[in-house]
């Protein structure tokens, strides 16, 4: 758990106090920001960081503020905060019209979207900043609600602004290191109920917790097909389900989890095997480099979805300059 106190009391040039402000904030939420001060109150920023494994939790004591990000994120360097303050704030994403954020109002914001906060009374906040693999794996429609007003009933908003509570108070007890990973997974996976919640009100399909689920572990399986140790139960251990409840997720689904683990990895091969540019790599590496870690297995399989080998694909793609996926294979 880092610390850090900056007021007017300790730095007098009024300059120099909002630009430690803005890195530190910069440096928090992973993206650039930029402090300025309303008003004549005296300036401060009162700001305690605990991070543990992927995720991090700030709590601070903030003077009114107007607070610009300038996005600059390179896609492979997402970050995902979730906050939350104790004063009302304006919040302005990029052109559209000004939203006003109540007090204990979750926001979640991406870190390659500019955004300016304005808060008019001192006031609390807490912050808690996850990657995007981390987001995308627990709460899988995460994007419809980034920058948005989040909607609510059944008292969810009240279950995450308390679990956001919990969360500093593990940070203040010194036990964020600990429990802090893991109490965060469960909040993503409340945001996850919140997020089914806000795609019905866009008048969606309704997502239950199995659809829920399915789409989470789909999710990780596009992400990770590639590594030849993946396996359902290794799946099922990453994302803290049993065995029985994964395969339950996928009972009205046309494939099973298995089978679209292997539907995945026999689709990034056909690609790359129609694919003239990976022409000097060979068939072999192609399958390896796609989850698979038997070539025999791989031309098993190859053949039994194409009714062909993966050298007789190769050849039949070259001639006839079509890298198109056929339709049975996203079936």
């Amino acid at each position: 758990m880092q610390a850090l106190s900056i007021s007017n009391a300790d730095v007098s040039d009024p300059g120099r106090l909002m630009g430690m402000i803005s890195t530190t904030i910069s440096e928090i939420f992973a993206t650039r920001w930029n402090a300025q001060q309303i008003g004549n109150v005296d300036a401060e920023a009162k700001i305690i960081l605990s991070t543990a494994a992927d995720v991090s939790l700030s709590h601070a004591r903030m003077s009114p503020m107007h607070l610009d990000s300038r996005a600059d994120q390179h896609p492979g360097d997402l970050k995902y905060s979730i906050y939350m303050s104790d004063q009302p704030s304006l919040v302005t994403v990029s052109n559209r019209a000004p939203m006003l954020i109540q007090p204990r109002e979750l926001f979640v914001l991406r870190s390659d979207i500019s955004c300016h906060v304005e808060t008019r009374r001192s006031y609390t906040t807490i912050g808690l900043v996850v990657p995007q693999d981390l987001l995308h794996q627990f709460v899988p429609h995460c994007e419809r609600f980034v920058a948005q007003r989040l909607g609510s009933s059944f008292g969810l908003h009240d279950l995450l602004a308390n679990s956001l509570d919990s969360l500093v108070a593990m940070s203040e007890a010194g036990r964020f290191e600990v429990l802090g990973p893991r109490f965060a997974r469960t909040f993503l996976e409340l945001l996850s109920v919140l997020t089914a919640e806000t795609l019905e009100d866009d008048r969606m399909q309704r997502s239950t917790s199995l659809d829920i689920r399915r789409a989470q572990v789909k999710s990780y399986i596009d992400r990770n097909f590639r590594d030849a140790d993946l396996t359902i139960t290794e799946i099922a251990k990453r994302l803290h389900l049993s065995a029985r409840y994964l395969q339950l997720a996928f009972q009205n689904d046309d494939v099973t989890p298995s089978e679209y683990l292997r539907k995945r990895r026999i689709e990034a091969s056909a690609r790359e095997l129609g694919d003239k540019r990976s022409g000097r790599r060979n068939i072999t590496e192609i399958a390896f480099g796609n989850g698979f870690n038997s070539s025999s297995h791989f031309s098993t399989e190859f053949k039994r979805t194409f009714g062909m080998s993966p050298r007789e694909w190769r050849h039949s793609r070259f001639e006839q300059g079509d890298e198109e996926i056929p339709e049975q294979l996203h079936s």
